[in-house]
């Protein structure tokens, strides 16, 4: 069993990327409010750890190449942020068909080529959904 962290580090990945692939080659804003829903700061005002995880994989996914942004707003989101060419052409090759979902063809995928990397990122988004 993969550790928990690890898990919440797909599923906020796989997020993230979806989210930007709807409305590429647009820049957006992408709020962690967005990927995981409100969570409340605590009494110090600090973020819980599942807000700062999902924080810190928008924040490796630019590190690592899969996306752009010209700034961050506090540790809410990352502004301006676009998908690069490489994680957008990956993500294209995944939709086969004219109308279909991101979401129901990564879903088909998953049913077909369960042991790719892809298929199990998809896997955990499906189920966090």
């Amino acid at each position: 069993m993969a550790d928990l962290h690890i898990e919440e580090f797909h599923k906020h990945c796989v997020a993230v990327l979806l989210q930007l692939y709807s409305v590429f080659p647009r820049k957006a804003t992408v709020f962690v409010e967005d990927i995981i829903g409100l969570e409340e700061k605590d009494e110090f005002g600090l973020h819980s750890d599942l807000h700062q995880s999902c924080f810190g994989a928008m924040i490796w996914l630019a590190d690592e190449g899969y996306l752009r942004f010209e700034a961050t707003i506090r540790q809410e989101a990352v502004d301006q942020a676009v998908l690069t060419q490489h994680s957008f052409a990956r993500l294209a090759k995944l939709v086969p068909e004219h109308g279909q979902s991101v979401a129901r063809v990564l879903e088909q995928t998953l049913r077909n080529e369960s042991s790719t990397t892809i298929s199990r990122l998809c896997e955990e988004y499906l189920v966090y959904d």
